[in-house]
């Protein structure tokens, strides 16, 4: 009977905690939604101290807290200690197990853009590696730290594999960005000639191309290849449909303020 009434006591005790966790953890979204990100932060980390249990509320209060923390107060550091906590503590549960790349993804993100750490990044995507069908925003971030490090063949590949996974689901924005960023590459590694073919790529119907960047991107390449007037041509065009367009500008200026001081020399 003691063992039954404990075990009572136990389990009565638990679902109170729990409710009481689960209420703070709510106000603390509440809040989070309400750009209250403070209270929210500080509602979050209590929600984190009162339990070290490895449960969903646990992934919901650490994934709470990142968000505050990455894009509301800009505390980058401590936003990748709290997907340091995510990863050590859930990589290996099966139920959470999916969410890990996207995870290592983020982490590398953060390390890479806010905290100009690309081998951090590198660090943070290696394990997945040799994963196979991993999201397209994950394939996409592995190309991007790989650009970082100037590891050109590797960042082609990545882009290469979002271009076509993005493409089976027309998805806008990953071809588009990928369409970019493997002309980047091109151009980097003087294949001036793919990158001039990868800006005549087809987006779906309802896909509008960011015509600006493929115009500098060309520009860049047609200097390169010293066609230095063809490249001023381009960007002049485009000046005229957006005269208001200070990039455009400051792309013909610098085009040739290097031409002129080829001249000098």
């Amino acid at each position: 009977m003691k063992s039954f009434f404990w075990s009572m006591l136990i389990m009565i005790f638990s679902i109170g905690c729990s409710a009481s966790r689960r209420d703070q953890l709510e106000k603390a979204e509440e809040l989070a939604i309400n750009q209250r990100s403070q209270l929210a932060r500080h509602l979050f980390i209590q929600v984190l101290k009162d339990s070290r249990r490895k449960d969903d509320l646990r992934v919901r209060a650490l994934e709470g807290l990142l968000s505050v923390t990455a894009y509301q107060l800009h505390q980058y550091q401590e936003a990748l200690e709290v997907l340091d906590i995510l990863i050590k503590d859930f990589e290996m549960d099966p139920l959470y197990k999916p969410k890990v790349p996207e995870w290592r993804a983020q982490a590398a993100s953060i390390a890479r853009e806010h905290l100009d750490e690309p081998i951090k990044a590198q660090e943070y995507l290696a394990p997945l590696k040799t994963k196979e069908n991993l999201p397209v925003g994950v394939l996409s971030e592995m190309g991007d730290t790989a650009l970082a490090l100037g590891e050109y063949g590797e960042a082609e590949i990545y882009f290469l594999q979002v271009w076509e996974d993005a493409k089976k689901e027309s998805r806008c924005s990953e071809m588009r960005s990928s369409q970019l960023n493997l002309m980047h590459v091109f151009q980097l590694t003087r294949r001036c000639d793919r990158a001039l073919e990868w800006a005549e790529k087809p987006l779906p119907d309802s896909c509008v191309k960011d015509v600006l960047s493929i115009l500098s991107e060309k520009a860049i390449c047609y200097e390169m290849m010293g066609e230095v007037s063809k490249a001023i041509d381009i960007l002049e065009a485009a000046q005229l449909e957006q005269p208001e367009n200070k990039r455009i500008s400051a792309l013909i200026q610098s085009i040739r303020h290097r031409e002129k001081r080829k001249a000098i020399r």
